[in-house]
Protein backbone atom coordinates (compact mmCIF):
# COMPACT_ATOMS: atom_id res chain seq x y z
CA UNK A 1 0.00 0.00 0.00
CA UNK A 2 2.45 2.39 1.02
CA UNK A 3 4.81 2.07 -2.70
CA UNK A 4 0.92 2.35 -4.63
CA UNK A 5 0.66 5.65 -2.52
CA UNK A 6 4.35 6.67 -3.22
CA UNK A 7 3.85 5.77 -6.91
CA UNK A 8 0.83 8.27 -7.19
CA UNK A 9 2.54 11.55 -5.38
CA UNK A 10 5.13 10.57 -7.54
CA UNK A 11 2.67 10.48 -10.90
CA UNK A 12 0.86 13.48 -9.82
CA UNK A 13 4.11 15.55 -9.74
CA UNK A 14 5.12 14.27 -13.15
CA UNK A 15 1.56 15.87 -14.73
CA UNK A 16 1.83 18.98 -12.65
CA UNK A 17 5.49 19.73 -13.79
CA UNK A 18 4.39 18.57 -17.65
CA UNK A 19 1.74 21.37 -17.80
CA UNK A 20 4.32 24.12 -17.85
CA UNK A 21 6.74 24.55 -20.82
CA UNK A 22 9.80 25.87 -18.49
CA UNK A 23 10.83 26.38 -14.82
CA UNK A 24 12.78 28.25 -13.17
CA UNK A 25 15.51 26.48 -10.71
CA UNK A 26 16.13 29.74 -8.39
CA UNK A 27 14.43 32.55 -7.28
CA UNK A 28 15.25 36.16 -8.95
CA UNK A 29 15.82 37.74 -5.98
CA UNK A 30 19.46 38.74 -4.54
CA UNK A 31 19.71 40.81 -0.90
CA UNK A 32 22.89 43.07 -0.93
CA UNK A 33 24.73 43.87 1.99
CA UNK A 34 27.32 46.52 2.76
CA UNK A 35 29.34 47.15 6.44
CA UNK A 36 30.03 50.08 8.17
CA UNK A 37 32.73 50.37 11.10
CA UNK A 38 31.84 53.02 13.94
CA UNK A 39 34.74 54.68 15.61
CA UNK A 40 32.69 53.44 18.95
CA UNK A 41 33.48 49.60 17.97
CA UNK A 42 30.11 49.07 16.70
CA UNK A 43 29.24 48.06 13.26
CA UNK A 44 26.08 49.21 11.13
CA UNK A 45 24.69 46.14 8.66
CA UNK A 46 22.70 47.64 5.51
CA UNK A 47 20.53 45.35 3.32
CA UNK A 48 18.75 46.07 0.01
CA UNK A 49 16.66 43.62 -1.37
CA UNK A 50 16.61 43.70 -5.13
CA UNK A 51 13.23 41.74 -6.37
CA UNK A 52 13.16 40.50 -10.02
CA UNK A 53 10.79 37.76 -9.18
CA UNK A 54 6.71 37.96 -10.49
CA UNK A 55 5.41 37.99 -6.65
CA UNK A 56 5.41 40.80 -3.95
CA UNK A 57 7.83 40.36 -1.01
CA UNK A 58 6.24 41.33 2.28
CA UNK A 59 8.54 39.75 4.57
CA UNK A 60 12.85 39.90 5.01
CA UNK A 61 14.62 37.52 7.40
CA UNK A 62 18.18 38.02 7.98
CA UNK A 63 20.74 35.13 9.32
CA UNK A 64 17.93 32.60 8.43
CA UNK A 65 18.10 29.50 6.68
CA UNK A 66 14.63 28.83 5.72
CA UNK A 67 15.30 25.54 3.63
CA UNK A 68 17.60 23.96 6.61
CA UNK A 69 15.11 25.59 9.15
CA UNK A 70 17.83 26.81 11.16
CA UNK A 71 18.87 30.62 12.79
CA UNK A 72 21.93 31.58 12.37
CA UNK A 73 23.24 34.71 14.23
CA UNK A 74 25.17 34.69 17.33
CA UNK A 75 25.27 38.59 18.12
CA UNK A 76 21.90 40.68 19.21
CA UNK A 77 21.26 43.71 17.76
CA UNK A 78 22.88 46.58 19.58
CA UNK A 79 21.05 46.81 23.36
CA UNK A 80 18.14 44.08 22.48
CA UNK A 81 16.70 41.79 25.13
CA UNK A 82 14.33 39.13 25.01
CA UNK A 83 11.73 41.41 27.29
CA UNK A 84 12.52 44.89 26.13
CA UNK A 85 13.16 44.10 22.48
CA UNK A 86 14.76 46.10 20.14
CA UNK A 87 16.08 49.54 21.30
CA UNK A 88 15.32 52.80 19.00
CA UNK A 89 18.09 53.39 17.22
CA UNK A 90 19.27 49.86 16.62
CA UNK A 91 17.79 49.19 13.37
CA UNK A 92 16.42 51.36 10.61
CA UNK A 93 13.48 50.00 8.56
CA UNK A 94 11.88 51.44 5.12
CA UNK A 95 8.46 53.09 5.82
CA UNK A 96 5.57 50.70 6.83
CA UNK A 97 8.19 48.08 7.97
CA UNK A 98 9.26 46.85 11.19
CA UNK A 99 11.96 44.79 12.55
CA UNK A 100 11.94 41.99 15.42
CA UNK A 101 14.33 39.31 16.86
CA UNK A 102 13.12 36.11 16.20
CA UNK A 103 14.67 33.45 18.70
CA UNK A 104 14.25 29.59 19.53
CA UNK A 105 14.08 27.33 22.48
CA UNK A 106 16.81 25.04 21.11
CA UNK A 107 19.53 27.67 20.39
CA UNK A 108 20.93 30.92 21.26
CA UNK A 109 21.40 31.54 17.80
CA UNK A 110 18.36 34.72 16.06
CA UNK A 111 17.49 35.88 12.95
CA UNK A 112 16.56 39.49 12.21
CA UNK A 113 13.11 39.68 10.58
CA UNK A 114 11.42 42.68 8.99
CA UNK A 115 7.27 42.80 7.43
CA UNK A 116 5.35 44.98 6.72
CA UNK A 117 1.56 45.64 7.22
CA UNK A 118 0.50 45.19 3.58
CA UNK A 119 0.73 48.30 2.08
CA UNK A 120 4.77 48.71 1.68
CA UNK A 121 5.20 45.12 -0.38
CA UNK A 122 8.27 45.00 -2.71
CA UNK A 123 6.97 44.46 -6.01
CA UNK A 124 8.30 42.64 -8.73
CA UNK A 125 11.32 44.36 -10.44
CA UNK A 126 11.40 46.93 -7.23
CA UNK A 127 14.43 47.61 -5.35
CA UNK A 128 14.18 48.30 -1.74
CA UNK A 129 16.46 50.13 0.33
CA UNK A 130 16.55 51.11 4.32
CA UNK A 131 16.66 47.58 5.78
CA UNK A 132 19.82 47.89 8.51
CA UNK A 133 21.01 46.62 11.85
CA UNK A 134 23.48 48.18 14.64
CA UNK A 135 25.31 45.65 16.45
CA UNK A 136 27.99 45.80 19.48
CA UNK A 137 31.14 44.35 16.99
CA UNK A 138 31.46 43.27 13.68
CA UNK A 139 30.29 39.79 12.97
CA UNK A 140 31.07 38.23 9.96
CA UNK A 141 27.60 35.89 9.66
CA UNK A 142 25.61 39.49 9.09
CA UNK A 143 27.28 39.75 5.74
CA UNK A 144 27.78 35.73 5.13
CA UNK A 145 24.62 34.47 6.71
CA UNK A 146 21.81 33.39 4.55
CA UNK A 147 18.70 35.17 4.07
CA UNK A 148 15.22 34.68 3.35
CA UNK A 149 12.19 36.43 1.64
CA UNK A 150 8.64 35.96 2.27
CA UNK A 151 5.50 36.40 -0.71
CA UNK A 152 2.58 37.55 -0.68
CA UNK A 153 1.47 34.38 -1.71
CA UNK A 154 2.44 32.58 1.15
CA UNK A 155 5.31 31.33 -0.08
CA UNK A 156 9.57 31.87 0.55
CA UNK A 157 12.69 31.68 -0.94
CA UNK A 158 16.55 31.55 0.83
CA UNK A 159 19.92 32.04 -0.48
CA UNK A 160 23.19 33.81 0.81
CA UNK A 161 23.65 37.72 1.11
CA UNK A 162 25.98 39.25 -1.23
CA UNK A 163 28.17 41.53 0.13
CA UNK A 164 27.34 44.89 -1.95
CA UNK A 165 29.85 45.60 -4.53
CA UNK A 166 30.03 42.05 -6.02
CA UNK A 167 28.34 41.48 -9.50
CA UNK A 168 26.46 38.25 -9.61
CA UNK A 169 25.24 37.10 -12.83
CA UNK A 170 21.79 34.43 -12.78
CA UNK A 171 20.10 33.23 -15.99
CA UNK A 172 16.55 32.18 -16.57
CA UNK A 173 14.42 30.94 -19.60
CA UNK A 174 12.01 34.00 -20.65
CA UNK A 175 11.09 32.13 -24.09
CA UNK A 176 11.06 28.90 -26.64
CA UNK A 177 9.92 28.19 -29.62
CA UNK A 178 9.95 25.49 -32.30
CA UNK A 179 11.42 26.30 -35.48
CA UNK A 180 10.77 22.53 -36.89
CA UNK A 181 10.59 18.77 -35.23
CA UNK A 182 13.76 18.35 -33.60
CA UNK A 183 15.01 22.33 -33.79
CA UNK A 184 14.60 24.80 -31.01
CA UNK A 185 15.11 27.93 -30.28
CA UNK A 186 15.85 28.87 -26.38
CA UNK A 187 16.00 32.63 -25.36
CA UNK A 188 18.20 32.85 -22.01
CA UNK A 189 17.97 36.20 -19.74
CA UNK A 190 21.13 36.95 -17.97
CA UNK A 191 21.20 39.14 -15.32
CA UNK A 192 23.45 41.23 -12.81
CA UNK A 193 21.41 40.53 -9.48
CA UNK A 194 24.66 41.83 -7.57
CA UNK A 195 26.02 44.76 -6.39
CA UNK A 196 28.54 46.00 -8.67
CA UNK A 197 29.43 45.71 -12.32
CA UNK A 198 30.42 42.43 -14.31
CA UNK A 199 33.12 43.38 -16.70
CA UNK A 200 33.73 40.97 -19.47
CA UNK A 201 30.93 38.15 -18.60
CA UNK A 202 31.62 35.03 -21.48
CA UNK A 203 29.94 31.99 -21.63
CA UNK A 204 32.33 29.30 -21.47
CA UNK A 205 30.36 26.13 -21.16
CA UNK A 206 26.74 24.97 -21.93
CA UNK A 207 26.02 21.48 -21.03
CA UNK A 208 22.54 19.46 -21.19
CA UNK A 209 21.50 16.77 -19.56
CA UNK A 210 18.40 14.53 -20.03
CA UNK A 211 16.79 14.00 -17.31
CA UNK A 212 13.13 12.35 -18.74
CA UNK A 213 12.58 10.38 -21.70
CA UNK A 214 15.43 9.96 -24.32
CA UNK A 215 18.21 11.03 -26.18
CA UNK A 216 20.42 13.65 -26.52
CA UNK A 217 20.48 17.26 -26.47
CA UNK A 218 23.19 19.33 -28.30
CA UNK A 219 23.74 23.40 -29.19
CA UNK A 220 23.67 24.51 -32.64
CA UNK A 221 24.58 27.66 -31.92
CA UNK A 222 25.75 30.33 -30.69
CA UNK A 223 29.92 29.17 -30.62
CA UNK A 224 31.57 29.46 -27.47
CA UNK A 225 32.80 31.35 -25.78
CA UNK A 226 30.13 33.45 -26.20
CA UNK A 227 30.68 36.94 -25.05
CA UNK A 228 28.17 38.95 -23.32
CA UNK A 229 30.18 42.20 -22.10
CA UNK A 230 29.94 44.23 -19.15
CA UNK A 231 25.97 44.33 -16.83
CA UNK A 232 25.99 47.40 -14.49
CA UNK A 233 23.79 46.08 -11.04
CA UNK A 234 20.68 45.31 -12.29
CA UNK A 235 21.36 45.04 -16.22
CA UNK A 236 20.18 42.00 -18.10
CA UNK A 237 21.17 40.85 -21.83
CA UNK A 238 19.60 37.91 -23.85
CA UNK A 239 21.16 35.52 -25.53
CA UNK A 240 19.30 32.79 -27.99
CA UNK A 241 20.56 29.01 -28.15
CA UNK A 242 19.44 27.03 -30.93
CA UNK A 243 19.23 23.66 -29.80
CA UNK A 244 18.47 19.92 -31.52
CA UNK A 245 16.32 18.23 -29.38
CA UNK A 246 14.93 14.65 -29.90
CA UNK A 247 11.20 14.29 -29.64
CA UNK A 248 11.77 11.28 -27.42
CA UNK A 249 13.14 14.02 -24.70
CA UNK A 250 11.09 14.61 -22.50
CA UNK A 251 12.66 17.23 -19.93
CA UNK A 252 16.32 18.37 -19.97
CA UNK A 253 18.78 20.61 -17.86
CA UNK A 254 20.44 23.64 -19.24
CA UNK A 255 23.54 24.36 -17.34
CA UNK A 256 25.70 27.25 -18.09
CA UNK A 257 29.27 28.06 -16.48
CA UNK A 258 31.02 31.40 -17.41
CA UNK A 259 33.57 34.04 -16.20
CA UNK A 260 33.54 37.71 -15.18
CA UNK A 261 35.95 40.45 -13.87
CA UNK A 262 34.50 43.17 -11.74
CA UNK A 263 35.44 46.91 -11.37
CA UNK A 264 38.06 45.80 -8.31
CA UNK A 265 39.74 43.66 -9.67
CA UNK A 266 40.12 39.64 -10.52
CA UNK A 267 38.06 37.32 -12.73
CA UNK A 268 35.75 34.86 -11.00
CA UNK A 269 33.68 31.89 -12.56
CA UNK A 270 29.40 31.88 -12.04
CA UNK A 271 27.31 28.66 -12.91
CA UNK A 272 23.38 28.92 -13.14
CA UNK A 273 21.02 26.09 -14.64
CA UNK A 274 17.27 25.87 -15.64
CA UNK A 275 14.80 22.83 -16.54
CA UNK A 276 13.49 22.53 -19.82
CA UNK A 277 9.99 21.04 -20.87
CA UNK A 278 9.62 21.02 -24.18
CA UNK A 279 6.45 20.41 -26.26
CA UNK A 280 6.67 18.78 -29.35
Amino acid sequence: MKQKFISLITVVLGLLWACAALAQVTPDVSVLVSQQLRPDGTAFYQYKVINNSSLAIVGLAVGSDYYHGTSELPVYPLGWSFDSGIPAGSVTSPIGWSANVITTEESPLVELEWRNGGVSDIQPNQVATGFGVVVPAPNTLYLNSHWTVFFADATAASSTLIVNGDPRIAAKIIASRQQSPGQWVISLEITNNGGGTAQNINLTRIAFRTLAGTGTVSMVSPALPAAIGDLDAGAKATLDLALTVPGSVKKFSIIENGTLGRVSGGSFAFSSAQIMYPKN
